[in-house]
């Protein structure tokens, strides 16, 4: 029985290589804000916050340093991965011109983004 060869080069298709690298972008980066917003409450000896920044405020609550802010735009990262890890698949379908799983994809798309808004309301 062969094994292969774990240091050796394994041929990916590239629909997983681009969306695994999608949800690795993304946890990673959720990951790394909420840390810092995390570590920011501690540095301050200040509670974790109970409470998400509005949307409109994300922007303002960064350029403040506020552990909220970092904690809701890496909640916000997280939520939209699997969003970005979608698109990115139904664009790779389109480009490898495969149109049922193209418009397979496009109607996930659309839940998930009618979840997401519907869940910001």
């Amino acid at each position: 029985m062969n094994h292969p060869d774990p240091r050796e080069p394994v041929a990916t298709d590239p629909l997983v290589s681009r969306a695994t690298g999608v949800f690795r972008a993304g946890f990673w980066s959720s990951l790394a804000l909420l840390a810092i917003g995390v570590c920011l409450s501690l540095a301050r000896s200040e509670s974790l916050p109970s409470h998400l920044v509005p949307l409109d405020g994300i922007a303002s609550s960064l350029s403040e340093g506020s552990p909220a802010g970092f904690i809701t735009i890496g909640i916000v990262a997280m939520i939209l991965t699997p969003v970005m890890s979608t698109l990115v698949i139904g664009l790779t379908f389109i480009q490898q011109r495969d149109r049922r799983y193209a418009t397979l994809t496009v109607v996930v798309l659309v839940i998930l983004l009618l979840s997401v808004s519907l869940s910001l309301r």
